[in-house]
């Protein structure tokens, strides 16, 4: 085991690799990225470790990303919000949006006997949109809404999922907006499925995005 500790940003390219661990093992030569941390817009400490390898990697995809400021949507399980400057990466901040959603769906009432999550259905359309109506109300008292439109028969519970994940998203995005002065285009790293998830979301909140692909980024 070998630890490697958390680079502090602003974090250049050059200082990441500069902070790597590297050493040979099986007569193989192997670098461990440091990871970054940062005190985020809320004022706690944040973390990543293995996202910062595909920042690299879009930097070198997108040279013109080196020059100015530019915020990269990282979705995941934990969506990084990362804020680069000059082609350094000055700020981030980490959205528990994809963990948050499945514990909220598999082990709650909100939406645990519902189906699959259709992004086009309607359903989807309507969480989205309450999460852009409601954008000073947190996620807390928004989330029940999921529960209370299947009672009371406004929503049938097979679309209970799809609902969910329209309200965490919206939510996700317009916390984003608040805490980073989000201009378009975002720029998007993740595969193209979640690509395009995330730009329908975006556009509803007047935004647009490109795309770079995670794996191509890595």
């Amino acid at each position: 085991w070998k630890e490697v500790p958390y680079l502090k940003c602003p974090a250049r390219p050059g200082a990441i690799a500069g902070a790597a661990l590297r050493f040979e093992s099986g007569a193989r030569a192997i670098a461990i990225l440091p990871g970054l941390s940062c005190v985020g817009k809320t004022g706690a400490p944040d973390v990543m470790r293995g996202e910062e390898t595909q920042i690299l990697g879009a930097l070198r995809l997108r040279p013109e990303l080196s020059k100015g400021r530019h915020v990269l949507c990282m979705p995941g399980t934990h969506v990084k919000w990362v804020v680069v400057e000059n082609g350094a990466v000055v700020q981030f901040q980490t959205a528990l949006s994809g963990e948050l959603f499945e514990l909220v769906r598999r082990h709650s009432v909100l939406a645990r006997d519902s189906g699959d999550v259709d992004a086009n259905s309607p359903a989807f359309a309507q969480g989205l949109e309450f999460a852009r109506a409601n954008e000073a109300a947190d996620l807390l008292h928004l989330l029940f809404s999921t529960r209370s439109r299947v009672v009371t028969g406004q929503m049938p519970k097979a679309d209970a999922a799809s609902y969910l994940s329209g309200l965490v998203l919206g939510k996700d995005i317009g916390s984003a907006r608040a805490l980073r002065d989000l201009k378009s285009p975002v720029e998007l790293i993740c595969t193209p499925g979640l690509a395009a998830l995330y730009a329908r979301v975006l556009q509803a909140y007047d935004l647009t995005s490109a795309v770079i692909d995670g794996d191509e980024a890595a």
